[in-house]
């Protein structure tokens, strides 16, 4: 629900979201350490996006253009993209860049 409904909200109003995710599901056992969006759901249980991600390496070989950092948004796209595409569904994603 937290991506099928919250993803077209901007980051100004998650606090809100939050704030109705926890009282809708008040017995999933979401984590207080931040909103819902920082987690996912992984068999059954709420983890912290970038649990498990992998320490960056410096590769000199590669062009900067070429290098990806894994943050928390690298790393929440990535696996929306990867679920959507692994069922079969298309995918759109929108947003404002920096």
């Amino acid at each position: 629900m937290v991506w099928s409904f919250g993803s077209f909200l901007q980051e100004e109003h998650w606090e809100k979201f939050d704030q109705l995710v926890r009282k809708v599901y008040n017995k999933a056992l979401i984590p207080h350490s931040d909103n819902v969006f920082g987690f996912k759901v992984h068999n059954g249980l709420w983890k912290e996006w970038m649990e498990g991600s992998k320490e960056f390496v410096w590769n000199k070989k590669l062009n900067y253009h070429q290098i990806v950092v894994d943050s928390i948004d690298t790393v929440r796209y990535q696996s929306i993209v990867e679920s959507m595409i692994n069922c079969g569904k298309l995918c759109y994603l929108k947003g404002y860049s920096l």
